[in-house]
Order: structure tokens, then sequence, then C-alpha cells
């Protein structure tokens, strides 16, 4: 449900360059909102997976 989400938004970011970035920032705040203790540590020590993720889904 998740990665559907968040792959589908990070197709969409109108934004050539910080997709991934804007994508892991929002996906943070949306966990949060949900009662997720999210932090950006866990998107910054596995950008290069996180991205190819995201392009591998798409």
């Amino acid at each position: 449900m998740f990665a559907v989400f968040i792959s589908r938004l990070w197709q969409i970011h109108i934004f050539g360059e910080g997709n991934t970035r804007t994508t892991a920032v929002f996906f943070i705040k949306y966990l949060r909102t949900l009662g997720f203790s999210a932090a950006n540590d866990i998107f910054v020590e596995n950008a290069w997976y996180f991205r190819n993720a995201l392009v591998r889904a798409n």
C-alpha cells in the first residue's frame, strides 16, 4: 500500500531534480501523521536503494 502510493507520487512529481528528496520528506511527514516515528536518517543512509526502488516500481 505505502510502496504503491509513494512510487506513484514520485512518478508524478513535476520537478526532474529533487523528486526523490521531496518524496522522502513527504513520506516522513505522512508516516508521522499516521503515528509512526520516522526520521530522515534512514533515507539518507539508503538514498541509492530508495531511488532505485522508486525507479523499478515505475
